[in-house]
């Protein structure tokens, strides 16, 4: 068996970047998996990619996946799968394509096993106009399974504060330093139990310490301004109060500080062609925007909003009840990718709570940075999703 996913950051829709020439790169490599798939001949094989997969230029890049595979002779099928339906809190939608050698039987799609908001089952898609789904798509309409959604909360309860993020915190004077070194302690989990099956399963073989519960350090400014978003599921950017202050805090060296936090200022001074004056920045004629230096309320957002749905959860704080939308490879609080903030704690989620939202148990050690653990959880594919297709395959040998 092959199993491979060829890099996606082209056909990502979180990538700002995805026509420059490092991303058709990237995406040129699913020529070299193909290639592999030609020379090795396996009896099996596996290709998972982003949903944007589908759609990019016109389905011409799944077509001609899906041909090259059958030139090779092998039978082939795709379907979209929703990560959350298997017992992730999660929402991840991927293409998967499975193919088989003539000799074998194709395997089918697993069943949902946890129920999952039915916003996010969305999993047929079109292409050419003819709209496609693989044949156990309608046991995921209305998110029914036989066990329950699992939430933010079934993954993050027992998992320990983070002391310089906690919110009665917040009133200290932030020392960056203090935040480097809590990213080199072992912490013990806050519970000596389990306080869901999903912790159960995810606490396997006695693991008594918690690891790489570390996160990126963020400036004094994003600090700031993390500090003043709510407790609430649906707070972010639009929250954040607009005034003028300064604070002080510590370096990396230790040296004190001060940052002038400023106003962002919406009235301009500002004349027209006509002469009329302008009440708001003159980016509306989309030529230009006044660039505003250390404001709460990040200056370009509100310059903006207009063609992006007003950037909706930008600093969003993750639904505690709810489930994450999707983990990235770098979880950023002004990212695409929104709600990257814990629920109650200013800061943004750490390493390990991005595995456990992916569904990587507590005894599995990433490598690297802090920026490469992220990256490597946010380019995987969830386990929980990767056994419920290794079980269909094996019904196939099995048979």
């Amino acid at each position: 068996m092959l199993v491979g996913g060829p890099p996606c950051q082209g056909f990502s829709g979180m990538n700002r970047f995805s026509n420059e020439d490092y991303s058709r790169y990237k995406n040129s490599l699913i020529i070299t998996f193909f290639g592999f798939v030609d020379i090795l001949r396996p009896r099996f094989v596996i290709m998972e990619n982003v949903r944007a997969f589908v759609s990019n230029n016109s389905g011409m890049v799944l077509k001609l996946s899906l041909r090259a595979f059958q030139r090779m002779g092998y039978q082939v099928q795709f379907g979209v799968l929703q990560a959350g339906s298997y017992g992730v809190p999660q929402s991840r939608r991927r293409v998967i394509i499975t193919a088989a050698a003539p000799s074998d039987k194709l395997p089918s799609y697993p069943l949902p096993t946890h129920c999952f908001q039915e916003s996010g089952l969305s999993l047929s898609v079109k292409v050419d106009d003819v709209l496609f789904q693989h044949k156990n798509h309608q046991l995921f309409v209305g998110g029914s399974a036989p066990l329950e959604i699992v939430r933010v909360e079934d993954a993050f309860s027992d998992l320990p504060s983070i002391e310089y993020a906690k919110v009665e915190n917040a009133d200290a004077i932030l020392s960056l330093k203090a935040c480097n070194e809590a990213n080199n302690k072992i912490y013990s989990y806050s519970s000596p139990k389990p306080l869901s099956f999903y912790q159960k399963l995810m606490r396997i073989d006695g693991v008594s310490e918690v690891t790489d519960h570390v996160c990126k350090i963020m400036s004094a400014l994003i600090y700031e301004r993390i500090k003043h978003i709510p407790q609430s599921p649906d707070a972010d950017w639009r929250d954040l109060p607009n005034k003028d202050y300064v604070i002080t805090y510590y370096d990396n060296s230790n040296t004190k500080q001060t940052l002038h936090i400023r106003k962002l200022i919406y009235e301009y001074n500002y004349n027209d062609a006509l002469g009329r004056k302008v009440g708001v920045c003159p980016c509306f004629d989309k030529k230009e925007c006044y660039f505003q230096e250390n404001t709460l309320i990040p200056f370009c957002l509100p310059h903006t909003g207009d063609r992006f749905n007003q950037w909706r959860g930008l600093y969003g704080r993750v639904d505690y009840n709810g489930f994450v939308s999707t983990v990235v490879t770098n979880p950023e609080p002004m990212g695409k990718q929104g709600r990257v903030l814990h629920p109650f704690e200013n800061r943004i989620i750490s390493v390990r709570e991005c595995a456990r939202v992916q569904g990587f148990p507590d005894n599995f050690r990433f490598s690297g940075s802090i920026t490469d653990k992220y990256r490597q959880i946010g380019n995987a594919v969830p386990p929980p999703l990767a056994t419920a297709l290794g079980r269909e395959f094996v019904k196939v040998l099995s048979s």
